[in-house]
């Protein structure tokens, strides 16, 4: 359950602030997501709707492989993809961070597979 601006990242390093990939799901009050290499920078906001709800949980998926980050919506990996970001093949995802921003409060329950 969240209201608004909650950024993601990946990134190849544990220090989190370099080589990273932050990923902003609802932003600007749950209108626009955007792909941004390194944070606070750069991507070009799309627009996007009825993602977050903070009165219940809504199902979102992000998966990354062949070159491509892409996250969507739903209950499946791959059903209803929003958004997608091709990545240099030296990027090496192995970290993953979540959070709420900018005064924004909510909850997560994160599934990660089997």
């Amino acid at each position: 359950m969240l209201s608004h601006d909650p950024p993601e990242d990946v990134s190849a390093n544990p220090s989190a602030f370099e080589n990273y990939i932050e990923i902003v799901i609802g932003g600007w009050g749950d209108s626009q997501s955007v792909f941004r290499i390194e944070s606070f920078g750069g991507g070009s906001p799309q627009p996007t709707s009825d993602l977050l709800n903070a009165a219940q949980f809504k199902k979102l998926w992000l998966s990354w492989s062949n070159n491509k980050i892409v996250f969507g919506k739903g209950g499946n990996v791959g059903s209803e993809p929003v958004l997608g970001l091709p990545f240099s093949g030296d990027f090496d995802i192995k970290y993953m961070a979540v959070y709420n921003g900018y005064g924004s409060g909510g909850e997560w329950k994160i599934y990660l597979g089997e």
